[in-house]
C-alpha cells in the first residue's frame, strides 16, 4: 500500500529510503467529502502544547473540511494515544528522522490540493485554518509562510530573527516551516523537503527548488494573518544548540545551492512591498482579507505589541525613526554583521534617510572588502561617540561584546531585525 501512495505522488524512487523507517498508517477517521487542505504534524515525544493545539483544530472543523495527519517520529510506544481521537491519520516511524523526512512521509498520505505543516510545540490561533486557506483563495501563490507569536516572555525570544515581520504581506520565502502551506502540485513535483536534512534552512532549500519550476519569487509570500504561539527556546543550551544546527544546515545548502545568497537579496529587495504580490481578479470579497486580518490583529494585540518590543523592527519605519531621532544625534550609524542581515537592514535605513558609513564585523577575512559600497572593519575600529546598529544572527554574542567595551545598549547601540 505506502509503494502505492507513493507511486501516485510519482516518488516511487522514494521507497528505498523511506521503507527503512516507515512502520504503519492508521486511518482513524473516514471522511467522505475531499478536504480542502491537509495539516501534517510531526512529534517524536508528546508535548503538553500538542494536545492543546489539536483541540483548537478541533474547533475550526465545523467551518473547515482539513484532514490531520499526524507523524509518530519515532516516539515510545503508546506515546501519543492521547492525540489520536483528534487525528485523521496516524503514521508511525520507527526511529527520529529528523524534521524534513518525517513531515515528507505525512505529506505522502495527504489528499488535498494544499499542504499545511504545523509546529508540534505551537499552539494555533483560532483561525489559522482559515487564514491559509483565505491567502490562497485570494493570491496566486505558490508557499505561504504566517508568523510565530511569542507564547511567553521568556527573555531568549529576544533572540528570534524571523518570527514576526508586521502587518504588511509581501513576497518571502518560507523560514517558518511550523507555519507554512504549499500548493502540493509543486510541492510533489519537486520532490518535497530535503530528505537530507535533519534540521533547520528546509524551507529556503524547498523554495530554491519550487523556483526551478517557476521563478517568479512574487508567488512565495509573508503573511501576518495565520498566527501561532511558539517560544524560541527553553533554555541557553537548547538555544546554542539549535543555533548550531541551523549553521551547519547553511554550509550545506550554500555547497547545494551556491547562488542561495543572491536569492537571499532578490527576496529582500521586495520586503515590505504588498504590490509586488499578485492578487486574483475577479473574486467575491464581500469577506475580504482585511477583515479577517484586522480580526486576528485584535485578538492577538497584546502578543504582537510585546514582539514588536524585543528590538527595533525593520518593519516599523515610524519606530526606526523615533529611535534614530531620540539617540543617535550627530553619531556616525555603523553596522555590526556584514551578511545578508546587514545588507537588509542597510537598505532599510537608507529607505529612512539614514546613511551608515560602514560595515563592522568579527571575521577578519572581511575587513578591508567592501559591501554595498561600505568599508567592512572590526571592532576594534569603533570610536568614541559611534552608534552602532546590530544587524546579525549573533546578535545576543555582539550585544555582549559591546558592553565588554562600556558600550549601553539602547543607547549606543540597538539590535535591529
Amino acid at each position: 500500500m505506502f509503494l502505492d501512495i507513493l507511486h501516485q505522488k510519482q516518488w516511487d524512487y522514494k521507497m528505498p529510503l523511506y521503507d527503512k523507517y516507515f512502520e504503519h498508517v492508521e486511518y482513524i477517521k473516514e471522511s467522505t467529502a475531499q478536504p480542502r487542505i491537509s495539516i501534517i504534524v510531526i512529534s517524536w515525544r508528546l508535548h503538553r502544547d500538542t494536545l492543546e493545539s489539536f483541540r483548537i483544530l478541533q474547533q475550526q472543523r465545523s467551518e473547515q473540511n482539513f484532514e490531520l495527519i499526524f507523524v509518530d517520529n519515532g516516539g515510545k510506544d503508546n506515546e501519543f494515544l492521547e492525540l489520536k481521537p483528534y487525528v485523521d491519520i496516524y503514521i508511525r516511524l520507527n526511529q527520529n528522522t529528523g524534521a524534513y523526512l518525517a513531515r515528507n512521509i505525512g505529506s505522502v498520505f495527504a489528499t488535498a490540493p494544499i499542504l499545511l505543516f504545523l509546529e508540534d510545540d505551537g499552539i494555533p490561533d483560532i483561525d489559522f485554518v482559515s487564514s491559509h486557506l483565505a491567502i490562497f483563495d485570494n493570491y496566486d501563490v505558490v508557499s505561504v509562510r504566517g508568523v510565530y507569536l511569542c507564547k511567553t516572555d521568556n527573555p531568549l525570544n529576544e533572540r528570534q530573527n524571523v518570527y514576526y515581520w508586521g502587518q504588511k504581506s509581501f513576497p518571502a520565502f518560507v523560514s517558518l516551516e511550523g507555519n507554512a502551506s504549499y500548493l502540493a502540485s509543486h510541492f510533489f513535483e519537486v520532490g518535497g523537503w530535503d530528505d537530507q536534512i535533519r534540521y533547520g534552512h528546509g524551507g529556503l532549500e524547498l523554495a530554491l527548488r519550487l523556483l526551478e519550476k517557476d521563478s517568479d519569487k512574487r508567488k512565495h509570500m509573508y503573511s501576518p494573518i495565520p498566527v501561532i504561539y511558539h517560544d524560541l527556546v527553553k533554555d541557553e543550551q537548547q538555544f546554542f544548540s539549535k543555533r548550531q544546527k541551523h549553521i551547519e544546515a547553511f554550509k550545506y545548502l550554500l555547497e547545494k545551492h551556491p547562488t542561495v545568497n543572491k536569492h537571499i537579496e532578490e527576496w529582500q529587495g521586495m520586503f515590505l512591498n504588498e504590490d509586488k504580490l499578485y492578487l486574483k481578479e475577479n473574486l467575491d470579497r464581500s469577506i475580504t482579507l482585511s477583515d479577517l486580518q484586522k480580526r486576528v490583529f485584535e485578538r492577538n494585540k497584546k502578543q504582537i505589541d510585546r514582539m514588536n518590543h524585543l528590538f527595533v523592527p525593520s518593519y516599523d519605519p515610524q519606530r526606526i525613526q523615533d529611535t534614530f531621532e531620540s539617540i543617535i544625534g550627530s553619531r556616525r550609524c555603523l553596522i555590526f554583521g556584514a551578511g545578508s542581515l546587514g545588507t537588509n537592514i542597510l537598505n532599510i535605513l537608507k529607505k529612512n534617510d539614514i546613511e551608515p558609513v560602514l560595515f563592522l564585523d568579527n571575521d577578519t577575512q572581511k575587513w578591508g572588502e567592501s559591501l554595498q559600497g561600505l568599508e567592512i572593519k572590526g571592532p576594534n575600529d569603533i570610536t568614541e561617540g559611534d552608534f552602532i546598529v546590530i544587524a546579525s544572527i549573533y546578535s545576543y554574542e555582539i550585544s555582549e561584546q559591546l558592553q565588554k567595551k562600556g558600550l549601553v545598549k539602547n543607547r549606543d547601540f540597538i539590535i535591529m531585525k
